[in-house]
């Protein structure tokens, strides 16, 4: 929740979408059985440039746009998460 608002505050609360659960393969949980966290994904595809292919797909690309906002979200939460240290 703390993160919603930290996304909320960056980007504005219409660009946070809340995603069913995936069965997707990763480790991050082995992590989180050590430290709490979270698992974020920052959308890279753009309708209107067409790059809507998904991973793995031979047309797949990425709107580079998306680093900066992932960069952002990352710099906005670290600094929200060290207000409390």
């Amino acid at each position: 929740e703390r993160l919603h608002q930290v996304v909320a505050r960056t980007f504005g609360a219409d660009t946070l979408v809340d995603l069913r659960p995936t069965m997707g393969g990763e480790d991050f949980s082995a992590y989180q059985q050590r430290a709490p966290g979270v698992f974020a994904f920052v959308g890279a595809g753009n309708v209107e440039t067409g790059i809507v292919h998904p991973h793995h797909h031979p047309r797949f690309d990425v709107d580079e746009r998306a680093l900066d906002m992932g960069l952002r979200y990352l710099t906005a939460a670290t600094i929200d998460l060290l207000s409390d240290a």
